[in-house]
């Protein structure tokens, strides 16, 4: 039978009818109740939407807030604050207030609603986040923004009597359009057409009315299914834009946070250093020439304290490399019992200072060199012996080194033993946190920051070792450190160590050199500062050099190429890198631009990573940190005159 072939007359007209009316209600109300569960189903999701929006934006203000506001607080900076919370402050935000670590109101901005610590009633209508000042990995305070939810809401709900009616509308519309449509048996294909030509276009939101249940019908709600199939996808691909957005704005702020930290970090180190090099460089200038033992033991103390708060100052910057992973470690073949040696000679002094019988004990077989950075492994025994020393008020300090007694082959344990004063199973486990230690009193009776272990076992653990410890309250303390060898093939074990150094340690002797390694040698020291002016070239006057002075970069260069050109040039040139005028980086490049063919050191308080790279990079043969190391000065101007000779 032809589909649009006319109804028999015989039917019954008012079955036919009928039928209709009864068919044209059942699929208006089924397109009717998808179309009502599709539509609440856009007012939730656009309602979270929204809510998720403005939860967000109060977030992100609160991280802005945080992140400008943190240098500020370091230094009380009261106005910056103020301004900052003025530009912040915008029409939907309630108020914006910040608080010190005690939970007292710093700054505010706006008329506040809720009370610290306290959460904002239904009838309120507020959004509160509240969010942690952190700088330098210590928390500063913390800043609330409250966010008027008035207009979302009054939005949402305009919305969901949009929703409504639009569903009202098309329930009606539904039960008329199919009243007239139902006879029309080819009308669905017409809309499956329609519909499939709008999804080509890019409207995934189009959907065909289900109106039969045969083959047709069963096309339509295939066609129905891949419309939102393909919607999921696409609203899922932007949920995935938006994220990625918000994961890259995160990543731009953690990334110039960093920048402002490593920048501070840089900051306070040269600014310490620089006076820190007259402090010291004056102590030891008082320490030769005391004529007096309470002269000789005032200058002992100015150096001795001069010096652990250079330490502390290593430790932090320390533990800023660690934690932004730019710290780095290198392999060298190198032999842990030497280590071993070095340290404890390092400590004997301290530990005779207090009667405690310092030692080192084998425990052979002893490998003769293994693979691993010394310098960190010394740094870590360094600080282990020293706080076995300072936290022992009577007995013993044992330094025992052998191989591993788990049968790790290939691994060597240092095992630091003390009896001193324990810990009890609590202290074990916040020693190893940052500025932490056993208790206050313990604090309060030994000092020191913190930071020492909590470096050691970072440095361990890029080492490729382990640190652990076993200590009972009033019963000593012993500190495992278990490091890798790296392979050793063809490696000796000793089984006396003691015995197997005594004739490398006299090949390796030898004579002292002269104490006026700079006889008959110019020297230009570029410095402004007057105090470090005096003392360094007291230093190199008494090496024997012939000493001339600049105060700033552009004398320096003036000051050499004239000496140059008169054929007097100077052998060396310590730069000072931080200068008025012109800066010792730009001082070096012109004068290598000049054609200054002499050597120079960089002589600088900047000892951050990448410091002496940028040194070298500008044309410096050599670089050296301040406070001064002497005989490391002494060898690296030596080594540069070499080296510049040599070419």
């Amino acid at each position: 039978m032809n589909l649009h072939d006319p109804i028999d007359a015989a039917s019954p007209r008012r079955t036919r009818i009928g039928m209709r009316q009864r068919t044209a209600l059942a699929f208006s109300f089924v397109l009717a109740a998808v179309s009502i569960v599709l539509v609440a189903r856009g007012y939730l999701v656009d309602a979270r939407i929204l809510r998720d929006s403005a939860r967000a934006r109060a977030e992100q203000l609160a991280r802005i807030v945080a992140a400008t506001c943190s240098r500020s607080l370091t230094s009380m900076e009261t106005a910056e604050v103020d301004r900052t919370l003025r530009a912040a402050f915008q029409d939907d935000v309630a108020s914006i207030r910040i608080f010190d670590p005690n939970g007292r109101v710093f700054a505010s901005e706006g008329k506040p609603i809720t009370t610290p610590g306290a959460s904002p009633r239904p009838a309120d209508e507020l959004l509160v986040v509240d969010q942690d000042i952190d700088f330098g990995g210590r928390v500063l305070g913390s800043v609330r923004v409250e966010l008027s939810t008035r207009n979302v809401e009054t939005h949402i709900a305009a919305m969901q009597l949009e929703h409504l009616v639009f569903a009202a509308m098309l329930a009606i519309g539904s039960f008329m359009l199919m009243s007239r449509l139902i006879g029309r048996l080819l009308r669905p294909l017409v809309d499956l057409a329609n519909a499939t030509r709008a999804l080509a276009g890019g409207s995934f939101d189009v959907r065909v009315p289900i109106e039969r249940d045969d083959e047709i019908g069963q096309l339509a709600c295939s066609f129905n299914d891949m419309a939102e199939a393909l919607r999921t996808t696409v609203v899922s691909r932007e949920d995935l834009v938006r994220v990625n957005e918000q994961l890259e704005t995160a990543r731009q702020a953690a990334i110039a946070s960093d920048a402002a930290k490593s920048e501070f970090l840089a900051n306070m180190s040269h600014e310490i250093r620089t006076p820190m090099t007259a402090i010291l460089g004056y102590a030891e200038v008082l320490l030769e020439h005391a004529r007096t033992p309470e002269l000789g033991d005032a200058a002992r103390t100015i150096h001795a304290n001069g010096r652990h708060l250079l330490a502390i100052l290593d430790d932090i910057l320390d533990l800023s490399k660690i934690e932004a992973g730019r710290m780095t470690v290198e392999t060298i073949r190198c032999s842990p019992a030497q280590i071993a040696r070095e340290v404890v000679d390092l400590m004997r002094v301290r530990a005779q200072a207090k009667n405690l019988d310092l030692r080192v004990v084998w425990r052979p077989p002893l490998p003769e060199v293994m693979a691993t950075d010394p310098t960190r492994l010394r740094q870590v025994l360094v600080n282990l012996v020293g706080n076995a020393v300072k936290f022992t008020e009577t007995g013993t300090v044992r330094l025992v080194v052998g191989m591993a007694r788990d049968g790790s082959a290939n691994h060597v344990e240092f095992d630091v033993i003390d009896t001193g004063i324990g810990m009890n199973a609590e202290q074990q486990v916040r020693i190893f946190r940052p500025f932490a230690q056993g208790d206050e009193r313990t604090t309060r009776r030994f000092g020191g920051t913190g930071l020492g272990l909590a470096i050691s076992r970072r440095l361990v653990e890029l080492l490729g070792g382990t640190i652990r410890v076993h200590s009972e309250p009033g019963f000593g303390s012993r500190f495992v450190v278990s490091v890798p060898t790296g392979p050793l093939v063809g490696v000796r074990l000793l089984t006396d160590p003691d015995a197997e150094s005594a004739t490398a340690t006299n090949a390796a002797e030898e004579p002292h050199g002269p104490t006026r390694p700079l006889a008959r040698r110019r020297v230009l020291l570029a410095e402004d500062g007057p105090d470090n002016q005096r003392l360094i070239s007291f230093l190199l006057r008494k090496l024997g050099a012939d000493v001339t002075l600049a105060e700033n970069g552009r004398v320096a260069h003036e000051r050499a190429l004239d000496a140059q050109r008169s054929e007097k040039p100077f052998d060396l040139v310590l730069m000072d890198m931080h200068m008025p005028e012109m800066d010792g980086y730009t001082t070096t490049r012109q004068l290598r631009h000049d054609g200054f063919v002499g050597a120079i050191v960089a002589l600088t308080a900047n000892a951050m990573e990448g410091d002496e790279a940028r040194c070298l990079a500008a044309g410096c043969d050599g670089y050296a940190t301040k406070p001064i190391q002497r005989a490391e000065l002494v060898q690296t101007m030596l080594s540069s005159m070499a080296a510049r000779a040599a070419t």
